[in-house]
Parts: C-alpha cells; sequence; structure tokens
C-alpha cells in the first residue's frame, strides 16, 4: 500500500491511496502530491490532470489523479534510461 504524507494542523498524517476520496478537490490533490493548489489548477487548466467542473469547482477522481501520478513516474524512469 502506498502512502503519502498530509500535513493537517502542522502535523504530518500519513495517507494511503486507498484512503484518498472517490472525487477530490484542488486542495486534496495538492495535499496528495504534496504540491500547491495553484500548481494543481495549473495542471487542470493544461489538460495534464484531468477533472469536471462542478459549479465554480472542478473535481478530480482519484483514478484520474493517480494516472497522472503514473505518468509522472514513467517520465522520470525513462528520462532515466536514456
Amino acid at each position: 500500500m502506498e502512502q503519502q504524507i498530509l500535513v493537517q494542523n502542522d502535523q504530518a498524517i500519513p495517507r494511503a491511496v486507498d484512503q484518498l476520496p472517490l472525487v477530490l478537490t484542488l486542495k486534496d490533490a495538492a495535499e496528495y502530491l504534496q504540491y500547491s493548489v495553484m500548481t494543481i489548477r495549473r495542471r487542470v487548466w493544461s489538460g495534464r490532470i484531468r477533472s469536471y467542473r462542478e459549479g465554480q469547482e472542478h473535481r478530480i477522481r482519484r483514478e484520474w489523479l493517480l494516472e497522472y501520478e503514473a505518468s509522472l513516474i514513467a517520465a522520470s524512469q525513462s528520462s532515466k534510461e536514456v
């Protein structure tokens, strides 16, 4: 089981992939990937992270976020092979 660190109230809390909600807000995605919310927003705007709109907010399905994370891992591994 993969784990990420979630910082909440200045405490690091491990967060397993299977504990992620099925649908994440930009803030949830940012906490999981340890990016800023603005970075996640830019990735959504550019189409690198799939999302849908619910009112004025973007939502990201868990599998879409994990696909994005897998693409980052694959890209970093292929660049090391060169």
